[in-house]
């Protein structure tokens, strides 16, 4: 085999290497293996077919894009992450190509493909190791972490670079000088390294920032949004003029199970009763607790009598706890009808919910 050969498969076997590691595989190593070798071989005999046309070198890259189509039948991958993780690995490949060739060329002053590939594998050697620890640490966080429009605007960043990588190994290192290409190289590494490092550092601080939301606006108890949420979203939702329907909801006898089972048990209780409340709420609005067995619901839809009639029944139904479920007090009241304010609102549901449960005992003593 031609040295030229013996350096595009290599590239080939390290771009498909990185991505097979660092992807999640849909079958055994082995049947991936096979059907990625059979795609090697389609595609090389592509590259006999094209063998007239002029610039073998840029297409040959270029048929090298063609592994995403296999590559998203044989990984867990979407679409964009495979392709973030496949340009990532050919500019690796192609920048280690570039280091190789300029030093053989620029450096030593002479033009043999044999040590080019000699260089290019020691490379690789040394490099490879440290871009899979990269993609499979950092660089998966940060597609993670970004918004699926910022990620989709990252890949067409990473295709601008792996452009200028093109233009490095293809234009300025063939073209003008092999010493001026590999500055050039370097300057682009440097730049690359720094894009990619702030960008974590932005997705881990990001992070940081959504568990200090989630503490500051969440019950730790029981995983609802907590009276401090309630009362920004209360007031949101009156700035938008949006119309909706603030429950108010109270369990009955929970005193007693605290007094019989004890407060571990209690939490279990409040755990499973919000559980079920988040899921007979759904999309239809959010829930909160106030305090205590005291929570509140803000429900958007128009059907709230509904809803409250068919509540304990929901609950019932999917209450998952070894103590039955004991029933819950409710009243609400309805904005802009009735309140146009968070405290008037919760003051009135919570007047409506005392007199339901007062009735309540009232039948039951």
């Amino acid at each position: 085999m031609e040295a030229v050969n013996l350096i595009a498969f290599e590239i080939l076997f390290i771009n498909l290497f990185t991505t097979h590691l660092c992807a999640r595989k849909k079958y055994s190593n082995a049947l991936t293996i096979f059907w990625l070798f059979l795609c090697v071989i389609g595609i090389r005999f592509l590259g006999i077919w094209m063998s007239g046309i002029k610039g073998q070198e840029t297409l040959a890259v270029f048929r090298g894009f063609l592994f995403l189509i296999p590559l998203l039948s044989l990984y867990e991958e979407k679409w964009d992450r495979m392709a973030s993780v496949m340009l990532f690995s050919y500019m690796h490949s192609l920048l280690v190509n570039s280091i190789a060739v300029c030093i053989v060329v620029g450096l030593l002053g002479v033009r043999n493909n044999g040590m080019v590939f000699v260089v290019q594998s020691g490379i690789f050697l040394i490099s490879t190791f440290f871009v899979v620890k990269f993609i499979k640490g950092q660089f998966i966080f940060i597609l993670q972490g970004l918004p699926v429009r910022l990620g989709r605007l990252l890949i067409a960043l990473s295709g601008i670079l792996f452009f200028c990588v093109l233009w490095i190994r293809f234009g300025l290192i063939e073209s003008v000088s092999a010493r001026l290409g590999l500055v050039s190289v370097f300057l682009l590494i440097a730049i690359i390294v720094l894009l990619y490092w702030l960008l974590y550092l932005i997705v881990q601080d990001s992070k940081s920032i959504n568990s200090l939301r989630k503490l500051a606006y969440s019950d730790n108890l029981t995983g609802a949004n907590n009276r401090l949420s309630l009362f920004l979203d209360v007031d949101k939702l009156i700035n938008q003029g949006e119309s909706f329907n603030l429950i108010y909801m109270d369990l009955d006898d929970f005193k007693s199970i605290n007094d019989r089972f004890g407060h571990d048990e209690g939490d279990r209780y409040l755990n499973s009763f919000s559980k079920a409340t988040m899921a007979a709420i759904h999309g239809s609005g959010q829930f909160y607790r106030m305090s205590g067995d005291e929570f509140i619901c803000i429900y958007k839809e128009k059907n709230v009598d509904e809803f409250i009639e068919n509540f304990e029944e929901r609950i019932h139904a999917t209450f998952e706890n070894q103590i039955s479920f004991l029933g819950v007090s409710i009243g609400y009241a309805n904005y802009p009808e009735d309140c146009c304010s968070a405290e008037l609102l919760i003051k009135k549901a919570d007047t409506i919910m005392y007199r339901t449960k007062k009735r309540k005992t009232q039948k039951t003593s």
